[in-house]
Formats: C-alpha cells, structure tokens, sequence
C-alpha cells in the first residue's frame, strides 16, 4: 500500500520533475509560446492564434494560463485555460 506523502489535494514535486506554474494573461508566455509553436510546426499552437481566439471568445472572463517549467528555468509546455466560477 502507498503512503501519502502529503495532504490531501496538496501539490508536491519530486526533484527534477516540473513545475507548473498560473498565469493571468497571455503575454508573459509570448517569447516561450512562439519558441514552442516553432518546434510543433501547428498554427493552433501559436501566441498570435490564442491571443486572437481569447480576445474573440474569452467574453470577458479572466485567462488562467498553466506552463510546465523544469528545474533549469525552460518552460516546455502551455495550456491556455480560464477562470470560468468562483
């Protein structure tokens, strides 16, 4: 049997794993977003795509943006999410 190692709905990360990290906007992960969109080639992946899709259809909610960030600083992954309820 498994022993929780912390509480319940607590996030941890084990050395060398990566770490997620929130954003409120878009714009911090422009460099890091047109980097990642480069390397997989799909025009959905780009800044300039979610960044037109968010100003026509985010409706006034409020952009939560989740990006995977190594231990050496590298973000090597980012999905754009919004706050829906409170």
């Amino acid at each position: 049997m498994l022993e929780p190692t912390a509480a319940p709905g607590t996030l941890t990360r084990r050395v060398g794993s990566p770490g997620i990290e929130l954003f409120d906007s878009l714009e911090p992960l422009r460099k890091d977003w047109a980097r990642l969109a480069a390397a997989s080639g799909n025009i959905f992946a780009t800044w300039d795509w979610n960044e037109l899709w968010w100003r026509h259809y985010g409706r006034g909610r409020k952009p939560r943006v989740a990006a995977s960030r190594h231990e050496d600083g590298e973000i090597d992954a980012i999905v754009p999410l919004f706050h829906w309820s409170s």
